[in-house]
């Protein structure tokens, strides 16, 4: 169980990731102009890829 645990876990947890990233993608250029977009998108990204790297143990806790 705990093998396929540690698999699914990551899985979700990218995929759950990559649905608000797209959400917020698709908001940021529906609704605001390209450069408050690019900006918006580029916090987005970089939060994630932070919070990836704490739960995955790549940063220190």
């Amino acid at each position: 169980m705990d093998n396929i645990r540690s698999a699914v876990r990551p899985f979700i947890s990218v995929t759950g990731w990559l649905t608000v990233l797209g959400l917020c993608i698709y908001f940021a250029v529906k609704f605001g102009t390209p450069d408050i977009a690019m900006i918006f998108i580029g916090i987005v990204i970089g939060a994630v890829n932070t919070a990836i790297g704490y739960w995955f143990g790549e940063r220190k806790k």
